[in-house]
């Protein structure tokens, strides 16, 4: 075919490594847009593969049709690492929403609480929100965190250093806090 990206060339290697991170970038996005995305790439790339280099010629392709068994069992082993993946995004993402709620809640008492005139408790404030999380609601979410699960994986990893950070900050809040209120005090009247 073309010889610029011909199958495992340098060329081959720069568009697989481009198409890599970018379905994992729109893997990471906890929207349906963003899964959307994500297939859109596999799909170009895909047909970039098919279309473009020599894949059908290719020994894992002969392979695969040589050995249909061995095929299918990787195929439910990929089913099989997405279905405990999901469950761990779920929690994550529950995780994620606690702590939104939390926030919410110190706006709820600063600001909401102010100009409600049927006195509505927190509760019933998030509940209208969304609050908790429910699983049908994001169904496509979870099916799409399941059958994309490697890219999800991939992209968790690379962004474990912000998260720690994250985590590290949170953590760090109050004592932030209380310096930030030392410093200026006697100052803000």
């Amino acid at each position: 075919m073309y010889e610029a990206v011909a199958l495992f060339s340098l060329w081959f290697w720069v568009v697989l490594f481009c198409a890599i991170i970018a379905i994992c970038w729109a893997a990471s996005y906890e929207s349906p847009g963003g899964t959307t995305m994500a297939w859109v790439f596999l799909l170009v790339f895909g047909l970039f593969l098919f279309l473009i280099t020599d894949v059908r010629d290719s020994w894992f392709v002969a392979w695969a049709k040589d050995n249909p068994w061995p095929s299918v069992g990787i195929f439910l082993a990929y089913f099989l690492c997405g279905v405990p993946w999901g469950f761990w995004k779920w929690y994550h993402y529950l995780r994620e929403k606690l702590l939104k709620f939390r926030e919410n809640e110190k706006d709820f008492r600063d600001s909401y609480k102010r100009y409600d005139q049927a006195n509505t408790t927190f509760a019933q404030y998030m509940t209208t929100r969304g609050y908790p999380p429910d699983p049908l609601q994001n169904k496509r979410l979870i099916i799409d965190w399941m059958t994309l699960w490697i890219f999800s994986l991939i992209w968790d990893i690379l962004s474990l250093p912000r998260k720690f950070f994250k985590a590290a900050f949170n953590h760090m809040l109050t004592s932030l806090q209380r310096m930030a209120q030392s410093v200026f005090a006697g100052q803000i009247k």
